[in-house]
C-alpha cells in the first residue's frame, strides 16, 4: 500500500491561532455562488481542478524545460472534427517564455518517413514516456511497445526495435550512444554508433526477470526500473528476480462467457519473497559480474547507484522484519562490497531516494535515527557524519544539489506539519532558508545543476497552479495560474481547521466542511473521513480534488463532513508514530474515538448520527472502527480494505505488523473479519473484483464473517475494477449510491434543534 495510493488529500490546519486544547483556523475566503455542486458535475469534463501541462521533463543543461502540448490538426477534407496532435514546447529559465520545441508537422512527417516492420506508424503518436538524451538533442520514444530516436534539430526519426514483443524499462547512456531496455524479461543494449543490438542476459521469463522489478517491489519499495547505467556507459547494473518462490493470486474476469483468469505474484505477510540478486554485467562481452550483498537474500536490495566516478555501486540493503537498512559500497569488478554504515531501529524504516554521492565521494544521507527525517553528509569511507538539519521537523525529499555554490535543496514541513515548503542550506549545514513564501503545499521539481526550480502548489481554497523560479527563490513567471473560475459558481460549504489533544496529551489536526447555511443552534449528522496510514495525511493545505468536493455536496444535504490524521498519519515524529508498530488499527481507532469524542463535545453534532468512510487503508479504518466500536460510529462505507492484515504483501505488511508468524496475536486482534460479530449500525462494503492490490479476496471473506454472524449490510461489487476503481462513469455511479447510504443511514435531511441552553458560538468558517 505505497503511500500515494488512495489517499485522497483534504485540508490543512494553516496555523494555531490560540494555545489551547482546541483551535479554530478559518481557510481563506472565497467567493461562493448559489449553483448546486452535484456527483455528475465532479466527475464530467472539464476538472473541477483545472489542468496544468503534463510530461514536464527539464533539459539536461538546465536550461529550460519541456512538456506535451495538443494542438488540432488541419481540418480534414471529409468535415470530420480534427483531431488533436502532439507537440512539445519549451519553457526557457530566464525568461520563462514558451516556443516550440518539436512541432507537431515534424513530428508527423518524421513518422511518415519511417517504418514499423511493414507498416507505418501514426502521425498522432504521442510523447508518453519519452526522455531526452543527454545531449539535450534527441529524444528516446517508446510507440507502440517499440523504441525510437527523435533528433530535435535534423527532424529525423530513427527506428531501434521493431519486435513482436514490448520493450520495457528503457534508457540513453550518459554518453548518449546506447539505448537499454528489457524485452521478454532479458536485458539488451543497442549501440547507436554501430545500429547493433546486444543482448546482455539470458533465460529470462515470467519467474526470471532481468533488469526489471516485480509488483512488490514497485509497489511497495517505488523501484519502478530494474537497471542503471555506469557513468561511463560501459556497465549495466542490474536486478534478476527470482520469482517462483511467490505464490499467484488469481484475478478473476468474470464478465465474459468463459472466465478469464489473470495470474499475479504476490507474496503475503509472510509467503516467501522473490529471491533478488544485483549484477552488473559489461555491454562489451555480456558478462556478468554478480555482486555481494549480505543480508538480502531474506531481505530486499532497497536501492541502487553508481558513484560518480563508476568505481563502485552504492546498494542498500533493509532486512526483512525492516528494522536494519546497511549502505554497502561494492566493487563492479570482482562484486566484493563492505558495508559502510548501518541505520538501526526498533521501529521500521522507510527506505528514501535522497541518497545521494558528490563529485568528491561523499555521501548525501537521509535519516530519522533522531525521531524525524533529517539530513547527514558522510564522508567518503562512511565514517564521519555532519548534521546538515535538525529540530522537531521533518526533511520530506531531497530537491536538488548544487554542489558548484555549496547549497543543498530539500522540501520539509518545518513551517507547519500540515504545509510542504522548499528551502536549502550550505552543504556544511549552515544558512538555512525557506524559498517558498505563500502558504500552502509546494511540489518542486529541480533540473540536474539546481539552478533553478518548478513550483507546483496549492491551498484549500485554490487547486494547484504552477510557477518557475530561480535557486534563489526568485520568481521567474506565474507559467500556468490555473485559475479554475467555476468553481465560484457553486454553493459551497465552510472550511475549518481544529486542533484537538488526546487524552494522553498527543495533538491532532482535524478539518470540518460544514454547510453552506450552517446553523451552530441546529445539530448535524457527521461524516468523518479517514485513511489513517503511516505518515498519510489527509489534512493538509492543499486542493483536495474530487473527493474533497464531494463533501460539498455531502454538507449541501446537511451533513457535517470531519476529516482527521491520527498520530501515525501526522508527521510527529518516529517516536510517536512507532506506537503503531504491531497493532495497526489499535492505536488509530483509539485516536479515532478520541475524536468521536471531540465530536460529542461540539453543540451542533449529532452525537447519535456519527459515520465514517474510507478507501484502501480508509477502507480498512472504516471497517475496523465500526466493528469494533459499535457504540461510537452509526454507519460505515469501507472501499477496498484490507480484512485481514495476512491477505495483504509482504513488504508494507511486515514493515508495521512484523511477520505473522512473530505476531499471531497482533494480526488476530487487527483484521476486521475476527470482530463481525460487533456489527450494529449500517454498513456498505465496496469492492472491485480485479483489485490486484487489496485483493477482492478481503471483502469477500468479510462477507463470509458476517453473513455467518446474521448481520444485515450491504455489498457493491465492480466487475473488472481495480484499486481506484474505474474512470468518470464508475466513479458518478460509486459516489451517487454512497451519497444516498450515508444521507439516509445519518438522517441527514432531518437535523434536530440544539439544546435551548447552547453557548454554541457562531461559526468562523468562510465560505470555500
Amino acid at each position: 500500500m505505497n503511500r500515494s495510493l488512495a489517499r485522497p488529500t483534504l485540508v490543512a490546519l494553516l496555523a494555531v491561532l490560540m494555545q489551547s486544547t482546541t483551535a479554530c483556523i478559518a481557510a481563506p475566503r472565497r467567493a461562493s455562488g448559489d449553483k448546486e455542486l452535484t456527483v455528475d458535475r465532479i466527475y464530467s469534463e472539464p476538472s473541477l481542478s483545472g489542468s496544468l501541462v503534463s510530461g514536464i521533463t527539464w533539459l539536461p543543461d538546465g536550461s529550460g524545460y519541456v512538456f506535451v502540448d495538443k494542438e488540432d490538426a488541419p481540418a480534414p477534407a471529409s468535415g470530420e472534427k480534427p483531431k488533436p496532435r502532439s507537440l512539445l514546447r519549451k519553457v526557457d529559465v530566464a525568461t520563462g517564455e514558451r516556443s516550440t520545441w518539436v512541432s507537431a508537422d515534424d513530428y508527423a512527417k518524421a513518422f511518415e518517413n519511417a517504418t514499423v516492420g511493414e507498416q507505418r506508424p501514426s502521425g498522432r503518436a504521442g510523447f508518453g514516456g519519452f526522455s531526452i538524451t543527454p545531449d539535450g538533442k534527441r529524444l528516446l520514444l517508446p510507440v507502440s511497445g517499440d523504441l525510437y530516436v527523435y533528433d530535435v534539430e535534423s527532424k529525423s526519426l530513427r527506428q531501434i526495435t521493431a519486435s513482436k514483443s514490448n520493450e520495457s524499462n528503457s534508457s540513453m547512456s550518459p554518453d548518449g550512444t546506447k539505448v537499454a531496455y528489457v524485452r521478454d524479461w532479458n536485458l539488451y543494449a543497442f549501440d547507436l554508433t554501430k545500429g547493433l543490438e546486444i543482448q546482455l542476459t539470458s533465460g529470462g521469463t515470467e519467474e526470471h526477470r532481468n533488469g526489471t522489478t516485480d509488483w512488490v517491489y514497485d509497489e511497495e519499495l517505488s523501484l519502478s526500473t530494474g537497471n542503471w547505467w555506469s557513468p561511463d556507459s560501459t556497465h549495466l547494473a542490474y536486478l534478476q528476480f527470482d520469482e517462483t518462490p511467490v505464490p499467484q493470486i488469481p484475478i478473476v474476469d468474470f464478465i465474459p462467457l468463459h472466465k478469464e483468469i489473470e495470474w499475479e505474484r504476490y507474496p503475503k505477510a509472510g509467503d516467501p519473497n522473490p529471491i533478488v540478486k544485483l549484477g552488473v554485467v559489461s555491454i562489451a562481452d555480456a558478462k556478468t559480474t554478480w555482486i555481494d550483498t549480505p543480508g538480502a537474500a531474506d531481505g530486499y536490495i532497497a536501492r541502487v547507484s553508481w558513484s560518480p566516478d563508476g568505481a563502485s555501486l552504492l546498494v542498500q540493503v533493509l532486512n526483512r522484519k525492516q528494522t536494519t537498512l546497511t549502505l554497502l559500497k561494492a566493487d563492479p569488478k570482482t562484486g566484493t562490497s563492505q558495508p559502510l554504515f548501518v541505520e538501526t531501529t526498533t521501529g521500521w524504516i522507510d527506505v528514501s531516494f535522497d541518497t545521494r554521492v558528490l563529485a568528491d565521494g561523499r555521501i548525501l544521507w537521509s535519516s530519522e535515527r533522531n525521531g524525524f527525517d533529517h539530513l547527514y553528509l558522510y564522508s567518503a569511507d562512511g565514517r564521519d557524519a555532519r548534521t546538515l538539519t535538525s529540530g522537531s521537523w521533518n526533511v520530506e525529499s531531497v530537491a536538488g544539489i548544487d554542489e558548484e555554490g555549496g547549497w543543498v535543496y530539500f522540501t520539509s514541513d518545518e513551517k507547519s506539519p500540515l504545509e510542504t515548503h522548499l528551502c536549502r542550506a550550505h552543504l556544511d549545514g549552515s544558512g538555512r532558508e525557506q524559498l517558498t513564501k505563500e502558504a500552502g503545499t509546494h511540489s518542486i521539481t529541480m533540473p540536474k545543476n539546481a539552478k533553478a526550480y518548478l513550483d507546483t502548489w496549492s491551498t484549500v481554497t485554490h487547486p494547484s497552479r504552477r510557477e518557475l523560479h530561480r535557486a534563489d527563490g526568485s520568481l521567474v513567471k506565474v507559467v500556468e495560474e490555473n485559475p479554475c473560475d467555476e468553481l465560484a459558481q457553486f454553493r459551497l460549504g465552510t472550511a475549518e481547521f481544529v486542533t484537538f489533544k488526546t487524552s494522553d496529551g498527543v495533538e491532532l489536526q482535524g478539518q470540518w466542511v460544514k454547510p453552506p447555511d450552517f446553523d451552530a443552534a441546529r445539530r448535524y449528522p457527521v461524516l468523518v473521513y479517514v485513511y489513517g496510514g503511516p505518515l498519510s495525511q489527509v489534512v493538509r493545505n492543499s486542493w483536495g480534488g474530487p473527493r474533497y468536493l464531494w463533501s460539498h455536496v455531502l454538507a449541501q444535504k446537511g451533513l457535517l463532513v470531519f476529516s482527521m490524521d491520527n498520530r501515525a498519519a501526522n508527521p510527529h515524529g518516529l517516536g510517536i508514530a512507532a506506537t503503531i508498530y504491531r497493532r495497526l488499527g489499535e492505536v488509530e481507532l483509539s485516536d479515532e474515538l478520541e475524536a468521536v469524542k471531540y465530536l460529542h463535545d461540539q453543540p451542533f453534532v449529532d452525537g447519535d448520527h456519527i459515520g465514517i468512510w474510507g478507501w484502501s487503508y480508509g477502507g480498512y479504518m472504516a471497517a475496523y472502527s465500526i466493528l469494533n466500536a459499535p457504540q461510537a460510529f452509526a454507519a460505515a462505507i469501507a472501499v477496498a480494505p484490507v480484512t485481514d492484515w495476512r491477505n495483504y504483501d509482504s513488504i508494507y505488511t511486515e514493515r508495521y505488523m512484523d511477520l505473522p508468524q512473530d505476531n499471531p496475536d497482533g494480526y488476530k486482534k487487527t483484521a476486521p473479519v475476527t470482530a463481525a460479530k460487533n456489527l450494529a449500525g449500517k454498513f456498505l462494503l465496496v469492492h472491485g473484483t480485479a483489485d490486484d492490490n487489496v485483493h477482492f479476496q478481503n471483502s469477500v471473506q468479510l462477507t463470509s464473517a458476517l453473513e455467518k454472524e446474521g448481520k444485515q449490510f450491504r455489498f457493491m461489487m465492480y466487475p473488472g475494477g481495480r484499486h481506484g476503481m474505474g474512470g468518470n462513469d464508475i466513479q458518478k455511479q460509486l459516489f451517487t449510491m454512497m451519497t444516498d447510504f450515508i444521507v439516509s443511514a445519518l438522517h441527514a435531511h432531518a437535523p434536530s434543534p440544539a439544546p435551548t441552553n447552547s453557548s454554541a458560538p457562531a461559526s468562523s468558517g468562510v465560505g470555500h
